[in-house]
């Protein structure tokens, strides 16, 4: 789909896009490369655009592109250590490439800083609003700008927040369904888990009071 040149003709975009598009398919989980050396769509991907949300429209779809990107990280370091590694509610984009650009450097990762502020920049723009002096290239939202996750703060260019509290448009059963996996894959779920390590539940920024919640709503006992 990718590898050759119709695939030019076939996205209606340059070699650099079709590369970029690659990229973000397997980021959010949508397509993988088999053993054939083959992007194919994953089992999720057809779920979603064959029947359950084939335009996108529904907000679990931009919960769930979350969740692979912040919360799985796979070709998605910035996503996954802004949800993960910064522990201010008030931050300014030149503390994420800081710390980013440190955690390289001890993991050994040879990326240049023009690179990592770029991810950087695109990382934050993908989850905040379009300002009303954007561009025409830019007016369309990005997916995950729906979601009530990070706000600008509007005296103080560059300085960005998480939005902590509850969340009406992620579902239940999504939120479930992340924690699972989260569980599965540290090791960390278990009958002492407690809703009071904020650590847990960052990627959706939801207060500890929204987690009781939902689990008081679905877990007999679970809040006594």
């Amino acid at each position: 789909m990718f590898a050759d040149e119709r695939s030019i003709v076939r996205f209606g975009v340059g070699r650099n896009m079709v590369t970029s598009i690659r990229h973000w398919s397997v980021a959010c989980g949508f397509m993988y490369e088999n053993s054939d050396g083959r992007y194919v769509p994953t089992g999720l991907a057809k779920q979603i655009f064959d029947g359950l949300d084939p335009y996108s429209e529904h907000p679990a779809t931009a919960w769930l592109l979350h969740w692979n990107l912040a919360g799985r990280g796979t070709r998605s370091t910035t996503w996954w250590w802004l949800f993960n590694c910064i522990p201010q509610q008030t931050f300014d984009r030149n503390a994420v490439f800081d710390s980013l650009k440190s955690f390289c450097a001890v993991a050994k990762r040879d990326v240049s800083d023009s690179t990592l502020r770029r991810d950087v920049d695109v990382c934050l723009a993908s989850y905040v609003s379009r300002t009303p002096k954007a561009s025409n290239e830019d007016v369309a939202e990005p997916v995950l700008a729906e979601l009530p996750l990070l706000q600008s703060q509007i005296n103080s260019a560059g300085t960005l927040s998480f939005r902590r509290g509850a969340k009406p448009t992620l579902p239940d059963a999504l939120f479930a369904y992340a924690l699972l996996e989260f569980w599965i894959a540290t090791g960390a779920g278990g009958p002492n888990t407690s809703a009071e390590k904020p650590s847990r539940f960052r990627l959706a920024s939801l207060s500890s009071e929204s987690v009781l919640r939902i689990c008081t709503q679905h877990t007999p006992g679970c809040g006594n």
